[in-house]
């Protein structure tokens, strides 16, 4: 049985004559809140919280009354978003201490734990960049996005600073706090934007400013807004089920032109223009160093005897440098293959060089896996995933209507000999 594959495409740009558009670099971004939303509100984090805010207030407050603590309690959250930004300005409280009898107090290692649901519906979003939101401190949204397993998945975290200047201190659900999260994510866009959030008021502000928003509800909540609207959910992973969420293949290309033109315009002629395409330098085509542009005929003419897969390339790279790049990749996908295919836009030579390592043989023994122009081939597994194995190898039929074509008309397309 097979349980998922690496194809391998090899197609010359030059063969088609295709002329693709420039992929968009300025990319969307997916905004995700930490507490009550990667994780469920039941877990009681943000209860033991509330009630370590208080302790604090009683011991840090003693010359008021517990009324009046409360009270102060709820302004200085009406007003800044977060009460301890209210202690930090008029009663000079030290946020680091805030957060060791707060934040850090909580035994979070108990009340959560790692989430492979969360992580598996965070590895499939290929198209946005995935970015932390937060009102908490930066130590405890980093303690909890570990724990879930999905801090090597965040390629970054807006957090709040409590000690920011007053004039540069902003949390959600404030406007200017979105605004930060952009800079510091590198979009502009408000198109780009998407967030997902178990506040109510956090998501006006979203989608005031043009986010595609979703609301993380409690399972008793009747948000009847959200519900008829049909952006609201109950557990994050659920997210995957929502239209503007799309769970993008994997698609991994060579940064090398010919490639990567290749793979936007084979994703365009199968309708599937906002897929994201991964650029990996380790499956870009072998160095040919001083033998880079030259033809089989002229290496042999300057060189005789002289053979790729055994003597390398002078100036470049030989097959255990290669082999060694394809190793790289075939370990960083690894826990991408158990979610489902990959799509790999790459080169003959290289195309090669990974089938040989995929199935455990040396670098050079891809000198024996012939490769035609435009070729698909299939790596995977059989039986289980312990055994890797080719499972279609140099695949031409579906050349077979652009070959007639040539035959009829010899100049409208020019396909080159290896």
């Amino acid at each position: 049985m097979v349980v998922a594959s690496l194809i391998l495409v090899d197609l010359l740009l030059n063969f088609f004559g295709w002329k693709p558009q420039k992929p968009d670099a300025n990319r969307d971004v997916l905004f995700l809140d930490i507490d009550n939303t990667l994780y469920h509100r039941s877990s009681g984090i943000g209860f033991l919280m509330g009630e370590n805010i208080d302790k604090y207030f009683k011991r840090h407050l003693t010359h008021l009354t517990d009324e009046e603590r409360q009270e102060i309690h709820s302004r200085y959250y009406l007003e800044y978003g977060l009460a301890v930004r209210g202690l930090i300005l008029h009663h000079e409280v030290d946020p680091a201490d805030f957060d060791r009898e707060v934040d850090c107090a909580i035994p979070l290692e108990h009340l959560i734990s790692y989430d492979e649901e969360l992580r598996k519906m965070l590895l499939r979003v290929k198209g946005p960049r995935i970015w932390a939101f937060t009102n908490a401190g930066l130590y405890h949204g980093s303690r909890v996005l570990k724990i879930l397993g999905v801090d090597d998945l965040i390629e970054g975290i807006t957090w709040c600073d409590y000690t920011a200047p007053d004039g540069e201190w902003t949390c959600k659900p404030d406007v200017r706090s979105f605004y930060k999260a952009m800079k510091e994510a590198g979009v502009k866009d408000h198109q780009k934007c998407y967030l997902v959030d178990d506040s109510k008021s956090n998501c006006k502000t979203a989608v005031e400013l043009g986010w595609k928003c979703v609301y993380v509800m409690d399972d008793e909540d009747r948000d009847e807004d959200a519900i008829s609207c049909g952006r609201y959910l109950h557990h994050v992973v659920e997210a995957s089920k929502l239209p503007f969420f799309e769970l993008y293949p994997f698609v991994y290309s060579s940064p090398l032109s010919r490639a990567l033109e290749t793979g936007y315009e084979t994703l365009k002629l199968a309708s599937k223009e906002k897929v994201h395409i991964e650029h990996d330098a380790d499956i870009q085509e072998w160095d040919y160093g001083d033998y880079d542009g030259m033809t089989w005929g002229e290496i042999h003419q300057a060189n005789p005897g002289w053979n790729m897969w055994r003597d390398g390339c002078p100036g470049g790279e030989n097959s255990e440098a290669v082999g060694a790049r394809a190793d790289r990749f075939i370990e960083r996908i690894k826990s991408v293959l158990e979610l489902g295919n990959v799509l790999i836009f790459t080169h003959g030579h290289f195309a090669r060089t990974l089938a040989a390592r995929w199935i455990g043989e040396t670098p050079d023994k891809g000198s024996v896996l012939g490769l035609s122009v435009a070729s698909i081939s299939v790596l995977g597994f059989e039986h289980s995933r312990d055994s890797q194995v080719i499972l279609q190898w140099n695949e031409t039929q579906h050349l077979e209507p652009f070959v007639r074509y040539k035959e009829e008309v010899p100049e409208a397309v020019v396909v080159e000999e290896p």
